[in-house]
């Protein structure tokens, strides 16, 4: 009727409009019916996968905040509580590259999260240091490959008849921000017409 049927896992629920803001790869799968011409333009993405560690150490590491490479097993790496805000134990949030990742994307968190450490010294160049705390997350699509036509970024997606829309990092810029923006411009996009349509 004049509601979409969202189910998930053991809940389901009516949505008058449904706005989709997943990986790519995730939105591609999950539209594929519902809004095919979403779907194929999702299905073009490929996104590069990305393990992240938590790592917290008894005392500060002789290094500065943050650490970016262009090349080798980490990308990023950064002091937690040097970020805005932020303060607290002495704790890292290490990034792998996408293609270390990809050497370790089957591995248990555990093991990933052991040699993504010993990277991190090797990289940075410091003494190991034992942490007191480490944990590991796979993200299976973590930044969307950059493309030419992101420059500035592509509008979201909604089509009005379906009241349907995509947002995403991958319509718009590969990073957290355009994740954010792409959002944004979606909920905005969608109250405008609200309002075009009630006035």
């Amino acid at each position: 009727g004049a509601f979409w049927r969202v189910e998930a896992g053991e809940a389901a629920f009516r949505a008058a409009t449904v706005l989709v803001a997943v990986p790519a790869e995730q939105a591609a799968v999950l539209l594929s019916e519902a809004a095919p011409d979403f779907a194929a333009r999702a299905a073009a993405v490929v996104s590069a996968p990305c393990w992240a560690v938590m790592a917290g150490f008894a005392a500060p590491l002789p290094l500065t905040d943050t650490v970016r490479a262009d090349t080798g097993p980490v990308s990023w790496a950064a002091r937690n509580s040097a970020k805005p805000g932020r303060s607290g134990a002495e704790t890292w949030v290490i990034h792998a590259s996408p293609a270390r990742s990809r050497e370790l994307i089957d591995l248990a968190k555990d093991e990933a999260a052991r040699i993504l450490l010993a990277d991190f010294f090797e990289v940075t160049g410091i003494a190991p240091a034992v942490p007191h705390h480490l944990d590991a997350h796979r993200w299976l699509y973590a930044q969307p490959e950059a493309r030419a036509r992101l420059q500035g970024g592509e509008a979201p997606l909604y089509a009005s008849r379906l009241r349907i829309g995509i947002a995403g990092d991958w319509l718009h810029s590969p990073r957290v921000e355009g994740a954010w923006l792409s959002g944004h411009a979606l909920a905005q996009g969608v109250l405008q017409e609200r309002l075009a349509s009630t006035s």
